[in-house]
């Protein structure tokens, strides 16, 4: 990000092959401790901050999304493409 935000709440979105969604601090080196876990697509958990979790312009984080592919589907999952 190139500016500072104010994070309110984290959710995540994703389809019933989405198995766990974490996120963690990332500053283009390290990866911090994860600090939002959700694994149930169907019913994604919301975490909403009393006070705004605030970021620093340059300051990332870093979402990992684990997947459950059947053993039959061939082909790579990959992500959607747009544009």
């Amino acid at each position: 990000m190139n500016e500072d935000v104010e994070v309110l709440f984290v959710a995540s979105h994703t389809h019933r092959r989405g198995v766990r969604f974490t996120v963690a601090p990332f500053d283009g080196t390290t990866v911090g401790e994860i600090f939002y876990e959700n694994t149930d697509w169907h019913s994604p958990k919301i975490v909403q901050y009393e006070q705004p979790m605030k970021l620093k312009a340059g300051q990332g984080r870093r979402i990992s999304l684990h997947v459950a592919q059947q053993r039959s589907h061939r082909r790579p999952i990959r992500p959607e493409r747009r544009g």
